[in-house]
Order: structure tokens, then sequence, then C-alpha cells
């Protein structure tokens, strides 16, 4: 095992719509020389309560992309309101288990 490996992050796409890759989490954690490693999801936060917690038991932490503060400017850049994207961020503070990333365009951003 390379010493400078430390974690390794799920994204692309949206991560949360290819759950099977949990799998890969499990065998990460139930592995002695691997269970070392932090297992991190890259999200848009779209998934529902339900789906994150089938993943919260090999999970360290998500890092969810808000792409908006203001319902508007996400429908508009997104096609979906914040309503889930913001009861993920929830779902992970209250398990200090996340990162809160913001998407700023100039032209596009409403605060």
């Amino acid at each position: 095992m390379l010493s400078f490996w430390n974690g390794i992050t799920i994204s692309g796409g949206e991560a949360t719509t290819q759950l099977p890759f949990i799998e890969l989490f499990k065998a990460i954690k139930d592995t002695p020389e691997l269970k070392h490693l932090t297992c991190f999801i890259d999200s848009n936060g779209h998934l529902a309560s339900a789906g994150w917690s089938k993943v919260i038991e090999y999970t360290d932490g998500v890092m969810i992309d808000l792409k908006s503060w203001n319902d508007e400017c996400a429908l508009r850049l997104t096609g979906k309101d914040n309503q889930r994207v913001f009861q993920s961020i929830h779902f992970w503070h209250k398990r200090g288990k996340y990162e809160l990333r913001l998407l700023y365009i100039l032209s596009k951003q409403i605060i």
C-alpha cells in the first residue's frame, strides 16, 4: 500500500445515483490493511434521508455542493429547489460528517 494514500472519494456525475459503491466502502472498512482509509462521497445533496441512511455506516463524510442559498437561483441552475439539499446538509451536520461547498457564478448568482 502506498504510504501517501489516506482516503477515497466517490464523485463524478452524481455519486449517489450509483449506491452500489457502498460495497467498495464496506470492503475498505472490512480489510485490515485498508481500514485506515477514509471514505467520502462528493454529492449534490439530492439523495433522500433514507438513501443516506444506507451509506452512513461506511461513510466518513460527505462533501455537499450547494449551488445557491436561493431556491429561485437553484431552480434556474439545476432544475430543482434546495429542499432536499438542505435536508441532506442537516442530516450530515447532525452527525458531524460534512463539508459544505458553495458554487459561485458571478453572472448567475442571486443572494
